[in-house]
């Protein structure tokens, strides 16, 4: 059995040997995990993309390192048509960064990357960890396990405001538990999450290994879930100033779920598709079968199937996706892509229309 890994992907983490060690206790040498991570990063350098290594630095999870590879799954699709790409490093901006710096014939976009299935839970613990375990005098690894219940991600405000208190409630306990001398327990529970402590081998403390259950989200959520992420994610562009706002601003979804359809997503942005179908008189219908069709579509006795919206979706109804050039949604070989006709001036190009 190999024990090394492929060699594209050996030099993607070279600047990060602590993920490595993680993903490697998950995917032992020789996991085809290793191979399909490899292919990934051998088309992203064939296309020239920029910033692959600097990139997987960043990741100090293996959620984290799921999110990263969803981004590396973007640049892909859009190196594919075309473009040059550059994955952008959290610290590319002062305040929260998009994902990726997208170059072509036309201008210049930013593209913020979020997986349909992240847990926002995971992705809250995850950070208060990272945040606590780095004051710790010892340095610690902490694997942490989600119960089913507790990972459904948010499909609106509500449901967000409670993950983030559920959270908070967790992290207060592990924190309580957490002794601020000595040696602290193999394991602690808070709110049926498991966290798993041990020495850190790498030096340097923080969050290991995240196990959440498989995220199902119900088909009658997609659209919800959608729109959530949309808005979410256009708030970001907020913080941003001067030259960095004149930049689209597209928002990438990344997802897994094999029943989603692009109709969710035309729905979620744009709203609701109804099409009426007019049945002729019947005796309009004995008439066109006599080789009167053409003539009495032409005079309207014989219409077209009419189509229309019938609800508006958050291009529409939200102000704040002024802030959204267009959304990209891949789902494993197909890709949908919406432009935004109603994007604020500076990002609203009609170009878009042929974007991907």
């Amino acid at each position: 059995m190999s024990t090394s890994l492929p060699a594209n992907i050996a030099w993607a983490l070279q600047m990060n040997p602590r993920i490595t060690t993680l993903l490697l206790a998950k995917y032992p040498y020789g996991h085809t995990y290793w191979d399909y991570l490899d292919d990934l990063v051998s088309n992203l350098l064939d296309a020239k993309c920029k910033g692959i290594q600097e990139k997987f630095a960043d990741v100090d999870s293996s959620n984290k390192f799921e999110s990263t590879r969803s981004e590396l799954e973007i640049a892909k699709l859009l190196c594919t048509v075309g473009k040059q790409v550059e994955l952008i490093p959290d610290s590319y901006l002062v305040g929260p960064s998009p994902d990726l710096l997208v170059t072509d014939s036309n201008g210049q976009a930013y593209v913020e990357v979020t997986r349909f299935n992240e847990d926002e839970l995971v992705a809250i613990i995850v950070e208060e960890l990272r945040q606590f375990l780095k004051h710790q005098s010892i340095p610690y690894r902490v694997d942490v396990s989600i119960p089913d219940e507790l990972s459904l991600p948010a499909t609106g405000y509500r449901s967000m405001q409670a993950k983030k208190d559920t959270a908070k409630t967790v992290m207060e306990k592990f924190k309580q538990e957490f002794p601020s001398s000595g040696t602290p327990p193999s394991e602690i529970t808070a709110e049926e999450v498991t966290f798993s402590i041990s020495k850190s081998t790498q030096g340097q403390g923080g969050p290991g290994i995240i196990n959440s259950a498989l995220i199902v989200v119900p088909s009658h959520q997609y659209v919800d879930r959608i729109r959530y992420l949309v808005t979410w994610k256009a708030r970001k562009r907020e913080s941003w100033t001067g030259d960095h706002l004149k930049k689209w601003y597209v928002i990438a979804i990344d997802t897994e779920h094999v029943y989603l359809e692009e109709e969710d997503v035309i729905q979620a942005v744009l709203g609701h598709r109804v099409t009426e179908h007019i049945i002729p008189l019947q005796e309009v219908q004995e008439a066109a079968k006599k080789s009167w069709g053409p003539f009495l579509e032409k005079i309207h006795l014989i219409s077209e199937d009419r189509t229309y919206f019938g609800s508006r979706g958050v291009f529409l109804s939200d102000p704040i996706c002024k802030n959204v050039s267009g959304l990209i949604v891949r789902k494993d070989q197909k890709v949908w892509f919406v432009p935004n006709p109603f994007a604020a001036d500076e990002i609203n190009d009609s170009r878009l229309a042929a974007y991907v």
